[in-house]
């Protein structure tokens, strides 16, 4: 639980005060401020901004070292970028924590599909109700940007794993979505990454849902 001052901190961000925040921060860090401290609804300091629609306030938290991807709220699921995707349209803001996750995620492009994609693509449904929008446009370019690494690191793993089946199902539910809301991003996905065979997919143990699994992404090509 926040202390005092963590709590003053957490508000200020809310609130968009800017300067006391930064003052909070000079004076009192690293001793009485934990920069991911949470309220008692379970939100820190970065997700309270985003909330509150205070570009300045969560680019002054992102640039100072917030975790971007730090599941919060009362369930501890909803990332920053799905917070974003429910209450903002800065499109600066949004491209600083792209950015940062792409820093946190750096050679690890399944993680990185994660953290664009989790909460049932809640990022990419709830962004996408304006279609035209510039945030839109630039959420599904990083999502189809690291679809290909993404899709070379599932084949990765052990061919008759659980985890190489999640992998690519994730890869193919994301290419399904982008094909409903942005297919000049997939087109441009699927000439760079090869059609995978059976093989590929590694039907776990022959069973019904490995091999529904198998069908959805093949059917995908």
């Amino acid at each position: 639980m926040a202390t005092d001052k963590e709590r003053e901190f957490i508000n200020a961000a809310e609130n968009g005060n800017l300067a006391r925040l930064q003052e909070l921060w000079g004076t009192d860090n690293p001793h009485q401020i934990n920069l991911e401290a949470l309220d008692r609804q379970g939100w820190g300091a970065l997700t309270s901004a985003l909330v509150g629609t205070q570009a300045e306030c969560a680019v002054f938290l992102l640039d100072i070292g917030a975790d971007p991807d730090k599941r919060e709220g009362r369930d501890g699921t909803r990332s920053p970028l799905t917070v974003y995707a429910r209450n903002m349209d800065d499109t600066p803001t949004l491209q600083l924590l792209l950015k940062k996750l792409q820093e946190k995620y750096q050679d690890q492009p399944l993680q990185l599909l994660q953290a664009y994609t989790l909460d049932n693509n809640d990022a990419l449904s709830t962004v996408r109700l304006n279609s035209n929008s510039v945030p839109l446009r630039m959420l599904t370019a990083a999502i189809a940007g690291v679809l290909p690494a993404a899709y070379n690191q599932a084949l990765r793993e052990a061919p008759e794993s659980q985890e190489r089946v999640t992998a690519m199902h994730n890869v193919n539910g994301t290419l399904n979505i982008l094909q409903r809301i942005a297919p000049e991003q997939v087109a441009a996905v699927r000439q760079s990454v090869p059609a995978p065979a059976a093989k590929e997919v590694g039907i776990v143990g022959g069973g019904v849902s490995g091999y529904a699994a198998a069908a959805e992404i093949m059917a995908a090509w």
